[in-house]
C-alpha cells in the first residue's frame, strides 16, 4: 500500500533500495558471510538485504537513521534474536565490537563521510562491502591518478567490484550507475596499524599543499637531493603530481619520512 510517509523520509534521505530478493540473496551469499561473523549494515531501509544476512546465523546490527524504517525493521523482524536495530546517523555512531564485516547499501551521497569514517576508525572492520556510484568507486580502485582517500585505503585493503547493477534493480532509479565493491582487509597491512595516524597525516600533507609537483609540497621534508634519490630508488618520474603515484609509491616515501633520512624537528613539521 502506498504510504505517503514513508516516500518522504525515503525522498529526504536520498537512498535507493534493492528490488529484488533473489539478487539480495545473491550478493549476500558472494558474500560468504559465516554464522560466526559480526556484521554492520549501514542504511538497511526496508530491511531486503538485512532478511539474508540473518540467515547466514550471524549477528547483524542495523543502524538506520530513519524512524519510520527503524520500527517497521523492529516489527517485520521480531523473531531474530541475531538482529539488533539501531537508530542512529552512522556518521555520529561507534561501533560498538571488534572485528566485523560491512555490508550495506547506503545513500550515495554520504559515500565519501561513511568510507572514510569506516577505514580510518581504529575499529575497523575486517571485510567490507559497499554499494557505490560507480563513477567515486573507479576513482578509489585506480591504479594511476589516485585521490588522497584511494591512496590512504589502499594500505589496508584490496578493492574490486564484485556486481555491477541495473538502475531498474533499485527504487526509485538513481541517476547514476551503482556498483558493489568489496574492500578486501590485508592479512598484513601495507603500513602497520601503529603508524595509521602518521601515515593518514603524512599522505594529506602531501595532498594538501598543492604547489604543484609533489617535490614542492614536501620541500620542507625532504632536500632536493634526497628526493632525487628517493626518486631513482623508488622508481618514479622526480616531476610527479601526487595523483600520480601509485600506492605502493606512496607507502615507499611514507617508510622513507619515517626513517631516520628525515628529522624530528621536519617530522614535527607533519604530526605536531
Amino acid at each position: 500500500m502506498f504510504d505517503p510517509a514513508k516516500k518522504l523520509h525515503q525522498a529526504q534521505n536520498s537512498q535507493n533500495f534493492l528490488k529484488n530478493p533473489a539478487l539480495a540473496k545473491f550478493l549476500v551469499q558472494k558474500a560468504d558471510i559465516k554464522s560466526t561473523d559480526q556484521i554492520l549494515e549501514i542504511g538497511p531501509g526496508r530491511g531486503i538485504l538485512t532478511d539474508y544476512l540473518l540467515q547466514t546465523g550471524a549477528k547483524v546490527l542495523a543502524v538506520e537513521k530513519d524512524p519510520i524504517l527503524v520500527a517497521d525493521l523492529i516489527h517485520k523482524f521480531a523473531d531474530k534474536p541475531n538482529l539488533t536495530v539501531v537508530e542512529a546517523d552512522f556518521l555520529k555512531y561507534k561501533v560498538p565490537f571488534q572485528n566485523y564485516k560491512v555490508f550495506a547499501n547506503p545513500p550515495f551521497a554520504i559515500s565519501s563521510q561513511l568510507v572514510k569514517k569506516i577505514v580510518f576508525d581504529a575499529n575497523y572492520p575486517t571485510d567490507i562491502y559497499l554499494f557505490l556510484q560507480k563513477e567515486f568507486a573507479s576513482r578509489l580502485i585506480a591504479k594511476q591518478f589516485n585521490t588522497q582517500l584511494s591512496v590512504l585505503i589502499k594500505a589496508w585493503y584490496e578493492l574490486f567490484v564484485i556486481h555491477q547493477f541495473k538502475p531498474t534493480d533499485f527504487s526509485p532509479v538513481p541517476k547514476v550507475d551503482v556498483v558493489l565493491v568489496r574492500f578486501k582487509r590485508y592479512f598484513k597491512p601495507k603500513i602497520a596499524t601503529t603508524q595509521k595516524v602518521e601515515f593518514v597525516c603524512f599522505v594529506g600533507y602531501a595532498f594538501a599543499q598543492q604547489k604543484g609537483y609533489l617535490e614542492k609540497n614536501l620541500s620542507k621534508i625532504f632536500t632536493h637531493e634526497q628526493w632525487k634519490k628517493l626518486a631513482r630508488e623508488i622508481g618514479f618520474e622526480s616531476k610527479v603530481q601526487p595523483g600520480e603515484l601509485d600506492h605502493m609509491h606512496w607507502m615507499a616515501l611514507f617508510l622513507a619520512f619515517m626513517s631516520p633520512l628525515v628529522s624530528e624537528e621536519k617530522k614535527k613539521i607533519i604530526l605536531g
